[in-house]
Parts: structure tokens; C-alpha cells; sequence
């Protein structure tokens, strides 16, 4: 089952995109095709560094703007239905629009 992903940078926290795959490593190998290299072993020879490429499970959310608070109730929402109580999932904004919010799901999820 495909999933997306936020694929980021672990040394800049630079989200390079979202990308869908069965698996974070799936999502990854997507981010780096996209980049012109195929495969990661190729993308740290032509760059000369090693890859700290993250992937964050990611779900995307319609925003209620009945609420004064859309990114954090969001948040509760989809934890309360998904028994992520406690868990920090990071609500942002889709687009400027305004109308979804992203969330980052933990891979235990």
C-alpha cells in the first residue's frame, strides 16, 4: 500500500518534496530519482558526501475553520481517531489556501 512521505535533509531539515512509496526507503530512492541519480551510492560519489536523507510518513487532513486553532485541532482529531494521544505530529499548512493541514505520522503508527 502506498504511503507519502516528506523526504528531508537530516543535516539542514530541508524538505526536499513529497513522495509516495511502500516504505520510507521507497520514498528516499523516489526523492533521489527525481534528483537526476539513480540510486543514493550514486548521488554521494557525484556529491561527494554521504546521503542523511530523512523520510517522514506524512497524512494530509482537511482543516476545520469552524476552529480558532485549525492546525492544532487538526492534530487532536486525527489523534483521537487514530490513538496518537501524546504524540507530537507537527500540523502544518498544505498550501497557502489554507484548507489542509499536513501532519507527520511516527512510523510505529
Amino acid at each position: 500500500m502506498l504511503k507519502s512521505y516528506e523526504v528531508t535533509s537530516g543535516r539542514s531539515a530541508h524538505s526536499f518534496g513529497f513522495y509516495s512509496g511502500t516504505s520510507p526507503d521507497e520514498a528516499i530512492r523516489a526523492c533521489v530519482n527525481d534528483a537526476g541519480y539513480e540510486s543514493a551510492e550514486a548521488m554521494e560519489s557525484a556529491t561527494g558526501a554521504q546521503s542523511t536523507l530523512r523520510a517522514q510518513r506524512i497524512v494530509c487532513v482537511p482543516a476545520d475553520p469552524d476552529q480558532d486553532d485549525c492546525l492544532a485541532a487538526a492534530a487532536q482529531a486525527y489523534a483521537d481517531q487514530h490513538g496518537l494521544e501524546g504524540w507530537d505530529l507537527a500540523p502544518r499548512w498544505e498550501d497557502e489556501t489554507r484548507e489542509a493541514v499536513i501532519l507527520s505520522i511516527p512510523e510505529s503508527a
